[in-house]
């Protein structure tokens, strides 16, 4: 039996803009990994709405948005305790929003250099997820940006070419603290292999570049690195797994769900205090009769 205090269950999302509005989120299959204690338990395909899976297992589930539906600012923060920061940040970054930022949540992570990282997303879009996983079961429940679970060297570039179902993104993590996804479409004359590698020497510049690959496409990428036909330079090519993707998002931050503020978000784990609130029940059942 698993001991559901150490099980983590991972989700990665599509982007946004590649789900159909109509559909239910419930019916979307997304890749998943479960872990115990560290150890990868199980991996594949599923959606919430399968039956068997038991996501209410998962002590906590952890969403791993796609790069595109989120912004990354570094802004300057004033020394503020956490309850207080989160009622000034709408007015922090509004003017570098194209929305209402209050149709947004954002999470700030630590501070360095002076400045911090906030995470923006639209709210609707993580709400919709987060309410499943509670009718689900789960009561612990972070959201991590994809840019900033991935595998960084000092002075080198992360990317990841991440496929869900048809949608297909380039993710680009340049620093600790920033990185960002860029939608990949079909074009009629370069292959996505040429846009993928024009993008990244774009990006990293005389920079290194260590790419994560899916696995029917690492010896594809080999070759063109071999060719010396593009200018980018390539560091580590490696297929991608769960394994490293997990490592990197063990202390991945900011957590996004610090930024959401409703009732539900606070869910109470009534499981773990039945005990406690028994034994405090009987007391005053025998204190009572006692007198």
């Amino acid at each position: 039996m698993r001991n559901k205090g150490n099980t983590i269950t991972y989700l990665r999302l599509p982007p946004r803009t590649a789900i159909d509005k109509t559909r239910n989120i419930t019916d979307i299959a997304v890749p998943y990994a479960v872990t115990l204690r560290g150890k990868l338990l199980q991996t594949g395909f599923t959606s919430l709405a399968r039956p068997g899976f038991a996501l209410g297992d998962a002590y906590t589930a952890v969403l791993l948005l796609a790069a595109s539906d989120i912004t990354l600012l570094r802004v300057e923060v004033p020394p503020l305790p956490a309850h207080r920061l989160h009622l000034v940040l709408p007015a922090l970054v509004e003017d570098r929003l194209i929305g209402d930022a209050t149709d947004c949540v954002l999470a700030a992570g630590k501070e360095r250099a002076g400045k911090r990282t906030v995470a923006v997303v639209q709210r609707d879009w993580l709400l919709a997820w987060t309410r499943q996983l509670r009718e689900s079961g789960v009561n612990r429940i972070r959201a991590l940006p994809a840019q900033l679970y991935l595998p960084l060297q000092a002075d080198h570039l992360a990317a990841a070419l991440m496929v869900n179902g048809d949608a297909t993104e380039l993710v680009i993590r340049y620093a600790a603290d920033e990185g960002i996804g860029l939608p990949m479409t079909d074009a009629d004359e370069v292959t996505l292999l040429d846009q993928v590698l024009q993008l990244l020497s774009t990006m990293a510049g005389e920079r290194v570049a260590d790419l994560l690959l899916p696995p029917d496409c690492v010896d594809e990428y080999q070759a063109a690195q071999a060719s010396g036909r593009h200018s980018v330079k390539l560091g580590v090519l490696h297929e991608m797994n769960w394994a490293s993707l997990i490592d990197a998002a063990s202390d991945a931050e900011p957590d996004l769900m610090s930024g959401v503020v409703e009732p539900e978000s606070a869910g109470i784990e009534w499981q773990r205090w039945r005990w406690p609130v028994r034994l405090a029940l009987l007391l005053g059942v025998v204190n009572t009769v006692a007198l």
